[in-house]
């Protein structure tokens, strides 16, 4: 088995992720970052490479436990792992608890300002699917939002709510 020092700094995950940035490497490489070294016979990409390919989608779902099956994990590089997930999972959940959630045309003005900075928003047009619901289009209409499509006709939308 190759180890990790033996192989050209390009391919070792931490001076890849230095010199390319971490846009530049798989899953497998990130975690081997993470893990840190391998065991007798399994250098850490190889390990890391083994825990995605055991988990794939649901590696956010791993707990302490799940991660100490895996032979070359213990508690320490357990903890590790599942602290980095929990705090990706932490920020994640406060960046999408409702931030961008529309439900007046107060929200969609104030929400105005945010998308006004992203130049690539700059032309946006909107999709009223809920016309008559609560007016969240003229909040758009008012921030200077392109109306594109209106849908007055799902009567059993607004009956619902």
């Amino acid at each position: 088995m190759v180890k990790i020092k033996d192989l050209p700094k390009v391919d070792r995950p931490r001076e890849k992720f230095l010199i390319k940035g971490a846009d530049a490497l798989s899953k497998s490489e990130l975690l081997a970052i993470l893990i840190g070294s391998g065991i007798k016979g399994k250098n850490v990409k190889k390990l890391s490479q083994q825990i995605i390919r055991k988990f794939g989608d649901k590696f956010l779902e791993l707990t302490v436990d799940n991660l100490l099956e895996v032979q070359g994990i213990g508690k320490a590089k357990a903890l590790q792992i599942a602290s980095a997930i929990a705090l990706t999972k932490r920020f994640n959940d406060e960046r999408g608890s409702g931030e961008n959630l529309v439900l007046s045309s107060k929200d969609a003005t104030l929400l105005n300002s945010d998308l006004k900075d992203k130049s690539r928003m700059k032309d946006m047009t909107i999709a009223d699917l809920f016309a008559g619901v609560g007016g969240i289009k003229i909040g758009f209409e008012q921030a200077g939002y392109q109306k594109g499509f209106t849908d007055k006709r799902n009567v059993s939308i607004i009956s619902t709510l």
